[in-house]
């Protein structure tokens, strides 16, 4: 047990990828060696206004941010409320070009190095 949390502690120091990040992956320098770019930091408000779907409610149709993926929106929400910002995430226009690729666009709260969580908006 001793020797898998020294191997553990270990990385955490040496690996830029484990320092601050809960999965590593989750990491912005990972994320842009795999060729995603982030652009940012963005507004909120910004954000919201330009992603608001007409969603209809009975005979009313209101403007929701996001529309039927409002709740994870909210999410990423959150985290900016708590001190994260926001940014615009993309795959790579070589991933795009492959078809079914899992290229994404979306936005994503980045926090301490790490994307915290994600809206994805579009995905191949």
């Amino acid at each position: 047990m001793r020797k898998i949390v020294l191997i553990l502690v270990t990385l955490a120091v040496c690996d830029p990828a484990f320092s601050n990040c809960v999965f590593p992956g989750q990491s912005v320098e990972e994320l842009k060696r795999q060729g995603v770019a982030l652009a940012g930091p963005l507004s909120v408000e910004a954000v919201e206004n330009s992603n608001l779907v007409r969603i209809k409610t009975g005979n009313a149709a209101k403007g929701v941010p996001f529309g039927h993926v409002n709740a994870q929106w909210l999410r990423v929400k959150r985290h900016i409320d708590e001190g994260a910002e926001l940014f615009f995430i993309k795959s790579s226009e070589d991933q795009w070009a492959k078809p079914a690729s899992g290229a994404i666009k979306g936005y994503g709260a980045v926090r301490s190095g790490c994307l915290v969580e994600a809206v994805i908006t579009d995905i191949s």
